[in-house]
């Protein structure tokens, strides 16, 4: 399956771009393609832990499987203090 990925500062692949589409076997996990992207780019150097996954309009969790043709946009979880 193709998954359109979106980072949003500060993440970004190693190339320097913001923009992929990956390739995803079927009944893949949101973790799974964490994974993938962290091996791709800088999220590692934030944590894992502070990511958040929007797709379309919603906000989707580790454990959600990857829909045929998603979109996702890749960013740090908002704070407050």
């Amino acid at each position: 399956m193709k998954v359109k990925v979106k980072l949003l500062a500060p993440f970004k692949f190693c190339d320097d771009t913001a923009e992929a589409e990956l390739d995803m076997p079927r009944n893949s996990t949101v973790r799974d393609l964490v994974s993938l992207i962290a091996g791709r780019s800088n999220i590692d150097k934030y944590g894992r832990d502070q990511v958040m996954i929007l797709t379309g309009n919603k906000i989707v969790g580790y454990d959600d499987l990857i829909d045929k043709d998603m979109e996702a946009w890749i960013m740090l979880q908002p704070m407050g203090g």
